[in-house]
């Protein structure tokens, strides 16, 4: 493996580990977080299995299997769609908005999240902050020559969300086909 990937793989696995420390005991890993994030953004209606997959980047089998986890565990419902038979909404349960609440507080609202990944560009904050439209342009690019177009930035709110979504899926996923660009 090329150094550069082989040193973001480690990069990634290594925030993971410390994101799994700070959730150990809530039933909740970094990608069911993430997952389940998203699906709090879309409380009031549910959203589409499918859409999941597109804006969390990853396969239909895994957000199946995390789904299947989620619904055991009390977190999530899946119905099957009254207008397509074939897709399944998903709906976070109040358990399941408890859980995803208290983990953003303890990770996003905190800002813990933010010091440690600032530290890991810099000892000071200060140091690193001009680091990270750097790092963020970088990753951009890398996720872009791979085909990833899952949405960069993490929404938090949705009022984050519904521009993202546009940008990310429509702009970059359709506008080839739509003539948008």
């Amino acid at each position: 493996m090329h150094a550069m990937f082989f040193g973001i793989k480690l990069a990634h696995l290594r925030t993971l580990t410390v994101t799994r420390g700070l959730l150990r005991g809530r039933d909740l890993t970094p990608a069911r977080f993430d997952m389940m994030r998203v699906i709090e953004l879309h409380r009031r209606d549910g959203i589409a299995q499918e859409n999941l997959r597109q804006l969390l980047g990853v396969s239909a089998p895994t957000v199946s299997r995390m789904l299947k986890s989620l619904e055991l565990l009390g977190f999530v419902v899946r119905r099957r769609f009254a207008f397509d038979a074939r897709s399944l909404i998903v709906r976070i349960t109040k358990a399941g908005l408890e859980r995803v609440r208290a983990a953003r507080e303890l990770l996003v609202d905190s800002g813990v999240a933010d010091r440690m990944a600032l530290r890991g560009l810099a000892f000071e904050p200060e140091v690193a902050r001009p680091l990270v439209d750097t790092l963020r342009r970088f990753l951009s690019g890398i996720r872009k020559t791979y085909g990833c177009f899952a949405p960069f930035e993490h929404p938090w709110t949705t009022q984050e969300f519904v521009p993202l979504v546009f940008h990310t899926y429509v702009r970059k996923r359709l506008a080839p086909t739509l003539s948008l660009q």
